[in-house]
């Protein structure tokens, strides 16, 4: 497949060194600024890369393209992308809000084909384990710790970020446990707390969603054969199955119960997590796990329920 890139930065060369593993030829990029010091990095990976002056000619002799810029300039880019036929592969944000969401891809123009939203961590070898031991049932109940840490974002993205930092940066375990749980409606509120319930595999979910505490990011399940499953972080599936006893040390001089570990799957570090396994996927058209713009849409929602 002959792919087009938007973008040369960091996350546009991870896209860019799985693209080219998986066979694909990166003939075209487009940068906002001609002397961008990242398109040196970034010809490393495609070194065959046509520079392209503007825009729209990214679009000839393509057959997909990739769009990964800074987190400002997605929403704006992703409504374009949104009416090509070709094929496309967009980092997120997609929008900062679900009404502006919706009329993406509610408009008239809107074309649906192979339109692929970059949310990576579905991908994760630990997630995929997670969810396979979903599937077969007996999920009792499951917690959600999403922890934004406001002072080391701003410094990378800029002050801006705490405005929509729920749309770049929770939207993306939202997802996750979106996909995990299937659909899941707001009961109750009491921030930074909330008590959620999955009306697909009927369970109730406990999602904390603060900024700046020293909380470690992660999803939990319990399973009714007593075992309990943890990602955290989230590219680390711990399996735990009943607990053992751990006398007094002198670090630690009080007798705990410790829960018992039985395997733990972490994810695969050869690329970016998820990224190679996210790019075959849509390189191949295949849609079992990819997310499309609805998915968006729909992780949004529920970010704008929880606000009330």
């Amino acid at each position: 497949m002959r792919l087009a890139f938007i973008g040369a930065g960091r996350q546009a060369q991870e896209h860019a060194r799985c693209a080219v593993a998986c066979g694909a030829e990166i003939v075209k990029a487009y940068t906002r600024r001609p002397d961008s010091p990242n398109r040196a990095a970034f010809h490393k990976v495609a070194p065959n890369v046509e520079w392209v002056r503007h825009l729209s000619e990214a679009f000839d002799g393509v057959d997909g393209i990739v769009c990964a810029v800074p987190w400002q300039m997605m929403p704006g880019l992703a409504h374009w992308l949104s009416a090509t036929d070709k094929r496309v592969l967009l980092e997120k944000p997609i929008a900062f809000t679900v009404s502006d969401a919706t009329r993406m891809i509610g408009a008239a123009s809107y074309n649906h084909k192979g339109k692929a939203i970059g949310f990576n961590r579905r991908f994760y070898e630990p997630v995929q384990e997670f969810k396979d031991r979903i599937e077969k049932g007996g999920l009792v109940s499951a917690a959600v710790t999403i922890s934004n840490h406001l002072d080391l974002l701003t410094a990378r993205h800029g002050a801006e970020i705490k405005t929509h930092v729920h749309a770049v940066m929770s939207i993306h375990s939202i997802d996750l446990m979106l996909h995990l749980f299937g659909h899941c409606a707001v009961e109750h509120r009491s921030h930074p707390l909330y008590s959620l319930r999955s009306y697909t595999r009927l369970t109730p979910i406990v999602l904390a969603l603060h900024d700046n505490y020293p909380m470690k990011a992660g999803i939990s399940a319990l399973f009714d054969d007593g075992m309990a499953y943890n990602l955290t972080p989230l590219e680390c599936l711990t399996v735990y199955d009943g607990v053992d006893m751990a006398e007094a040390t002198p670090d630690m001089p009080v007798r705990q119960y410790v829960s018992h570990e039985t395997s733990r799957t972490i994810a695969s570090t050869t690329y970016k997590p998820g990224i190679y396994a996210q790019m075959k996927a849509w390189l191949e058209d295949d849609w079992s796990t990819l997310a499309r713009p609805t998915d968006a849409v729909e992780a949004l929602s529920l970010l704008t329920d929880l606000r009330g």
